[in-house]
Parts: C-alpha cells; structure tokens; sequence
C-alpha cells in the first residue's frame, strides 16, 4: 500500500468534520517517525546490554588473570627474599672456642664483627687468675679459631697455624723464623701481636723502639722497650728471636 492510499485510508476513519490531506499527511509521518525511534531505542538498549556484558565478562576474566599471576610472583618473591635472609645470617656470624682462664669455656656464637672482649664476655667474663694484660681484646674474631686466655705468669700455647697463616717462603719480608718463632728484629706490628702479651699498643712501641735505637743485639733487649718487665719477656722468651 503506497502511503497516499495509507493518509486516503486514515482520512475515511475519521469522522464526517474530517481533516485537510496536509494536517494527515503530517499525522501519519509523525505516527511513523515515532514507530521507527521506538524500534531503534530497543535495538540499541539490546545491543548495549550484550557490549556491557560482553566487557564486564572480560574484565572480570582479566582481573582473575592478573590476581593469579600476582599470587605466583609474591610467592615467589618471598621465597626468594627467605633464601636471602637465611643466606645473610650465615653469613654474619661465626664460632670461637674460648678456653682458659674464663669462668665458662665453650664454643660460643658471635657476629662476623664482633670482638674478643665480645667472646670473653659470652664465656662468663675473666676468671680470677686471668692474666688480662696477655690478651688483646679488641682484636677482631676469626671464624674456628681458639681464643686462650692464660693465668697469671703462665706462658699461653701458640694455636696451630692453618694453612692461610703459615710463613712465608724464603726471601719474603717476614717476622717468622725456621724453628717458628717471631723475629723481633723484622716482625710486623700484626706478628709481634701473635705473641702472648703482646697489644697493639705494646707492638706499636717495639717497632718504634728498633727504628729509634737500632735492631735488638738480643732477645733480652726487648726489656729495653716501655712496658716489657722480666715478667713479660720471660712469658714470650721462648718464642722470639733475632
């Protein structure tokens, strides 16, 4: 049916004071105008539930996504930061056997940086008899080693050298001497420390002592240094040589 026979078709329903063709024309266009915008609002209200569906589905299945992977790298994240942890604590401590005149002797645990005095003190402090001057207690630990702290007038044993503290070969500059004893006439301040007795401050004073004077003619000259009394060189005399 063409749409002026539609506008005739209308204009018989309506009643006898019937209406120009002009004023149903525009009726009818206005019906169909209506007719067509109500049908695109459902196709586009219809279209638009199934993109948000369709995106709300997605990023749903997105976010599960990346929760997972999340999940897998913080595990393993933190796995890898134990390890780490564990590593660096193993790493930041070591033992000493602390013997001698202590009031308890013992292997004992200690921070890499710790000190002798730090040993000594986890050892219960010095025992009466302790000879405290023979002991260097701000030297740094070493991993496995023995610290010995003599009685009073005793002579402390020399530890066993490992492989990393042996003297040099010949022709090096060295302290140490065939038979194993300290050569006061070249030892370094660190050699002359080794000896019991023998601080920092006391193998300062002999090294400067054998630049001011010349090298000692004999062990017994070492007495000529501040500090070194009959006491105290008969405690090393068997150790050092020139």
């Amino acid at each position: 049916m063409s749409f002026l026979e539609e506008v005739e078709r209308v204009q018989d329903k309506l009643p006898a004071r019937r209406l120009s063709r002009p004023m149903l024309v525009g009726i009818v266009c206005l019906a169909a105008a209506i007719v067509m915008l109500t049908a695109l609002g459902v196709a586009s209200t219809a279209r638009g539930d199934f993109v948000v569906g369709n995106t709300a589905s997605s990023s749903s299945a997105a976010t599960e996504t990346l929760a997972g992977d999340d999940g897998v790298d913080d595990a393993s994240g933190q796995d890898g930061t134990q390890e780490q942890a564990n590593e660096s604590a193993s790493s930041s401590s070591c033992f000493v056997y602390v013997v001698g005149a202590v009031k308890k002797p013992g292997v004992y645990e200690l921070d890499a940086d710790s000190r002798v005095n730090d040993a000594v003190s986890l050892a219960g402090g010095f025992d009466q008899s302790a000879d405290r001057a023979a002991v260097n207690l701000a030297r740094p630990i070493v991993d496995g080693e023995q610290i010995y702290i003599p009685e009073e007038g005793e002579q402390a044993p020399v530890p066993e050298a490992d492989e990393s503290s042996k003297a040099p070969s010949a022709g090096t500059s060295s302290g140490g001497s065939s038979d194993g004893k300290v050569n006061i006439n070249s030892a370094t301040e660190s050699e002359l420390e080794s000896l019991p007795g023998i601080g920092e401050v006391m193998a300062g004073r002999i090294v400067e002592d054998r630049e001011e004077q010349g090298p000692f003619a004999a062990p017994e000259d070492l007495m000529r240094v501040s500090g070194i009394g009959e006491k105290k060189y008969a405690s090393i005399a068997d150790l050092i040589t020139v």
